[in-house]
């Protein structure tokens, strides 16, 4: 029988940043979800204040998240990276 193939995935955090409707297809295009149950109902809110949302990111590919085509929505992204404590720290900062 042979043996599966390992594949190796790398995993991030992400935090994002806007207002009005989440780019809900970026989810897809960064593969990416959020990162709790609170994170999806900020991003669903349909508000016109500023709000931030984490992230995880699991990609095959070692590269980073698309930021420009998150601008290209209107949002910017405030962090990136492996450190779930500093993702968590940026998202509190925005809702401060």
């Amino acid at each position: 029988m042979p043996r599966a193939k390992s594949i190796k995935v790398f995993e991030s955090y992400l935090v994002v940043e806007g207002a009005g409707e989440f780019p809900l297809d970026m989810l897809r295009y960064d593969c990416a979800f959020p990162a709790t149950e609170q994170d999806a109902g900020v991003a669903l809110r349909h508000e016109r204040d500023r709000r931030r949302v984490m992230l995880i990111r699991r990609s095959v590919f070692e590269g980073g998240p698309e930021v420009g085509r998150w601008a290209s929505f209107g949002w910017k992204m405030v962090y990136a990276g492996n450190d779930k404590v500093e993702a968590t720290a940026t998202r509190r900062k925005g809702s401060a």
